[in-house]
């Protein structure tokens, strides 16, 4: 798993570490990461789903 974040850009590795942990795997809802972040709900769910393209295009050719 670390060895996929160190291949992340930057920007990537900040939603994993502002956004995907937080509702992932703390339970933390959209609404409230995005209150936190000073963002809309709307942001943070493109901001995890450009994070799960970036993933799955990194397993993709990891293959």
């Amino acid at each position: 798993m670390v060895e996929r974040l160190e291949t992340l850009s930057p920007r990537h590795r900040d939603i994993v570490r502002d956004m995907a942990i937080p509702v992932l795997l703390l339970g933390f809802s959209e609404t409230e990461v995005a209150d936190v972040l000073g963002l809309t709900s709307k942001t943070v769910r493109r901001c995890l789903a450009e994070l799960r393209e970036e993933l799955e295009r990194t397993a993709t050719s990891d293959s």
